[in-house]
């Protein structure tokens, strides 16, 4: 039973970790796309290291819920949806090192994708 307790508080824990850091992915998006827009190249592709970085924390934080099967109790069940559907045109664009496209994706896809969890949160009263 202690288990069970102290698993409950470990995976509460982790949701109240990813709920905070969309709005600081939010954030994060929205510069790197306004460096890249003002061709601030260098700036822009540093702060973009730091939202990579970010991103694949809350992508494993995800995993770990939906390895749980607790993603959907999470409230990030249609964030994650939307992340696995933006992840190939973000790919895309920096492979194909277009920052013009990167910026949208950033600035009208990912960030986008943030608003509405943090809309959803909001709600739902859920942004506890």
């Amino acid at each position: 039973m202690a288990d069970l307790v102290n698993d409950e508080i470990v995976l509460n824990n982790l949701v109240g970790k990813l709920r905070g850091l969309v709005p600081v992915l939010e954030q994060g998006a929205r510069e790197v796309a306004a460096l890249l827009q003002e061709d601030k190249l260098p700036a822009a592709f540093d702060a973009l290291q730091q939202v990579i970085e970010a991103l694949q924390c809350f992508h494993e934080g995800l995993a770990v819920l939906e390895a749980r099967g607790c993603l959907a109790a999470s409230g990030l069940e249609r964030l994650n949806e939307q992340l696995k559907e933006i992840y190939p045109t973000l790919l895309a664009a920096l492979e194909g090192k277009d920052t013009v496209a990167l910026a949208d994706v950033l600035q009208y896809e990912l960030a986008e994708a943030f608003t509405n969890c943090v809309k959803g949160m909001v709600g739902s009263g859920r942004n506890d």
